[in-house]
């Protein structure tokens, strides 16, 4: 006589149900499985093998063809992604990568040439092209694991080094397109250009100015506005002398400088907390004062207001663009 005995599937390695390519390893031999967990069965001796009809499947998997085989969801393309992001300054003689993030796995020589082929360094004047050559690095087959089990994330690299030392002034990373087999970088690492091609804006020396600012929803109407910078910057003991910041949309809204942030002396970011900010409808004005300086030592890379010796800038919250869960993006450099 034999008796089925049900046990819920489950994707004996996430790993290897995400994958969809790799083998799943074999259903665990009834000796592997607690017996106390079990109920005595009549007729069923302990350490004789039984029947296992694998049932529903885990959640994050579909049944395969075969019995106790997991099958995933298309795996998503390997994503490119630039380093340093865009907007970074005071780089000095840190590396210049173009890395193709595919979770771990080897990429493959020939995709990662032609990606190569795509890549190109320019001049300020977005014309000028930087002789450089071209380092390709895949991630050996296995490495997605540690020696204890544990998942790893290396990426595939191509470094760029330039054949000449580069001078001052900013310069863009260009991946003219993207090849086939591999995606767009989801986040923001890069700016579309004006061409339609992906880059990143760099400079060795020291020229801070902002990334980015990023807008961020809190309970009770509060909002964080974080100022990215392209490189740390000294942060003064009054705050007010970096930066300020008005909501301009008639309310009465506050916004003051994060206090956390009053005994840092540099940082690459700076943080507003606003309160009673509409829901809809609100504007900022975000003022940066010309003493602004790096930590390396060189000054605002904006040009300022005589009067005031500010940089003013306007954001609408409504017209800016998603950036994670219940945050917006100014990219207006």
């Amino acid at each position: 006589m034999k008796f089925n005995i049900v046990v819920s599937a489950i994707c004996l390695s996430s790993v290897s149900c995400h994958r969809g390519h790799d083998p799943v390893p074999a259903p665990l031999p009834l000796e592997g499985v607690a017996r106390a967990a079990l109920p005595a069965v009549p007729g069923v001796t302990p350490g004789v093998p039984a029947v296992v009809a694998v049932a529903k499947p885990g959640p994050m998997s579909t049944m395969g063809p075969e019995l106790g085989r997991c099958r995933s969801a298309p795996v998503p393309l390997p994503t490119i992604e630039l380093e340093p992001k865009d907007l970074t300054s005071g780089l000095g003689s840190a590396p210049i990568k173009v890395k193709v993030n595919n979770w771990g796995r080897p990429v493959g020589e020939d995709v990662l040439k032609a990606l190569a082929r795509e890549v190109h360094l320019y001049g300020q004047d977005s014309a000028s092209e930087v002789s450089v050559a071209a380092t390709i690095r895949d991630v050996p087959p296995g490495a997605d694991h540690a020696p204890n089990g544990y998942r790893r994330n290396p990426m595939a690299e191509i470094e760029i080094q330039p054949t000449k030392p580069l001078g001052d002034g900013w310069y863009t990373l260009k991946v003219h397109s993207v090849p086939q087999g591999l995606a767009k970088p989801r986040f923001g690492s890069s700016q579309t250009l004006a061409d339609g091609s992906i880059g990143a804006r760099l400079s060795t020396a020291s020229h801070p100015r902002p990334s980015s600012v990023r807008i961020c929803d809190k309970e009770g109407g509060e909002k964080v506005v974080i100022v990215d910078w392209s490189e740390p910057i000294v942060h003064p003991p009054d705050p007010t002398a970096l930066a300020t910041l008005q909501e301009t949309s008639g309310t009465s809204s506050t916004c003051l400088h994060d206090p956390a942030q009053a005994a840092v002396g540099s940082t690459s970011s700076v943080r507003f907390l606003c309160l009673n900010v509409p829901q809809s409808g609100a504007r900022f004005m975000l003022g940066l004062d010309r003493r602004i300086t790096g930590k390396s030592g060189g000054a605002m890379d904006l040009q300022t207001d005589r009067t005031t010796g500010k940089a003013n800038t306007e954001v609408a919250v409504d017209s800016l663009q998603a950036e994670g869960e219940g945050c917006r993006i100014h990219r207006p450099w």
